[in-house]
């Protein structure tokens, strides 16, 4: 397996939880913390989280939670589940992954929250919680192939989260 991420930390990788988590007043300066660590990585990376902090700003909180909403729920332009890019929607690897994934969180003491194991947003905030060797497996087999599913959906679409997946995805390339 070759190295996913060079250069990447893990914190960088966690900050991009809450941008993918239903919008609350924070995640405005959750955003800024997140360009902000992102752009000592990579200024194209940077640049797009600056393209999502941009319509926040301008963005009232009931129509950021109405995009999200839409986005990601409500007959989604993108579905949130990693398994379900990994395996489809119909696919009993899909339980397998999530019960691997619980046992990983009980193991490290991570509280995944309210979420299913396999939210985008669940596997980034736990990438903060593992060792080197086990964040390249989860990037490698899970995060970054559903990445670039995920950024894939986006491509006709003009929507904010858009951003989002194209910083990761361009910090996965290497930047």
């Amino acid at each position: 397996m070759t190295r996913v991420i060079e250069g990447i930390n893990k914190q960088i990788l966690a900050g991009f939880a809450p941008l993918l988590e239903y919008p609350s007043l924070l995640t405005i300066s959750n955003a800024i913390s997140c360009k902000e660590s992102c752009s000592s990585v990579s200024t194209e990376a940077a640049r797009h989280l600056s393209h999502f902090v941009d319509w926040l700003s301008v963005t009232e909180l009931y129509d950021a939670e109405e995009l999200y909403t839409r986005t990601f729920y409500v007959a989604p332009l993108c579905i949130p589940y990693v398994s379900v890019h990994l395996f489809g929607e119909e696919n009993f690897r899909r339980g397998e992954l999530m019960a691997q994934l619980k046992s990983a969180f009980l193991r490290e003491g991570f509280d995944p929250g309210s979420e299913l194991p396999d939210h985008i947003a669940t596997l980034l905030r736990f990438c903060a919680f593992i060792d080197e060797e086990e964040l390249e497996e989860l990037l490698h087999y899970c995060i970054v192939p559903s990445v670039r599913e995920m950024s894939k959906q986006f491509e006709a679409a003009r929507n904010a989260y858009s951003h989002i997946f194209k910083a990761l995805e361009i910090l996965f390339a290497g930047g």
